[in-house]
């Protein structure tokens, strides 16, 4: 029978900073929104990322005390998923960090002054008393009027104060928007958007990318928008 509590380290995204012939296991991350490709659990985080702790027990105890906030949130265990652009605050430092992933594919880390979340709009859904919930790829989702709603549009970014569990400002992705590309031949690279070719359901949307002086199409679905707070070069 498998294991549901641990990953083995050679079927582990290649993303995690994680010697691979060490040990058996490492720690699997709870299943959440995003795919397992897009995230680590806040162990390796903390052990192989920051490296601010040299073991799991180590983790578990800073965990435990409370320390790591995502999102805003306790961290309920050292298995929590940190995603894409999350934010992860460790108090007893005094410092906020965020990830992408370089061209190699592997996790760059962002130190970050504030707590607000970049998260990717994936849909939207109409509820009771006529709101409506912003769907996104954290699984961080917002609900606002149907007047606020009509002014996202889905695969836009929404900046989330963490404290207000509010909207502060949209990053639409239009022409002129910088894009970090999370998938796809050119992840890891950031661009400005320049066109859009759209296929109606029939095959993958396409944006036209200037990265690096030169022109590239990648997935619609691809496309992260960002600002100058959240861009590594």
């Amino acid at each position: 029978m498998a294991n549901r509590r641990h990953l083995k380290r050679h079927s582990m995204p290649t993303a995690w900073p994680t010697f691979r012939k060490t040990e058996t296991f490492v720690t699997r991350p709870k299943p959440g929104s995003m795919k397992r490709k897009y995230v680590v659990p806040v162990s390796v985080f903390l052990r192989d990322v920051l490296k601010v702790v040299y073991t799991t027990k180590e983790a578990k105890y800073v965990v435990h005390k409370e320390y790591v906030l995502i999102n805003g949130k306790i961290a309920q265990d050292i298995k929590s998923p940190i995603g894409l652009l999350d934010v992860v605050e460790i108090t007893k430092l005094g410092k906020k960090y965020s990830f992408v992933f370089d061209t190699k594919g592997r996790i760059k880390v962002i130190e970050v002054q504030d707590s607000n979340v970049y998260t990717k709009v994936t849909g939207k859904t109409l509820i009771k008393g006529g709101q409506v919930q912003i769907n996104t790829l954290n699984g961080f989702n917002v609900l606002v009027d149907s007047k606020e709603a009509k002014k996202i549009d889905t695969d836009s970014t929404i900046i989330v104060d963490t404290k207000t569990k509010k909207i502060s400002s949209t990053l639409p992705l239009a022409q002129k928007a910088q894009v970090y590309v999370m998938d796809g031949k050119y992840k890891g690279q950031f661009g400005v958007a320049k066109s859009f070719t759209h296929y109606n359901g029939v095959a993958p949307d396409l944006v036209e990318l200037e990265i690096a002086n030169e022109t590239h199409l990648t997935a619609k679905e691809y496309c992260f928008v960002v600002d100058s707070k959240r861009r590594v070069d």
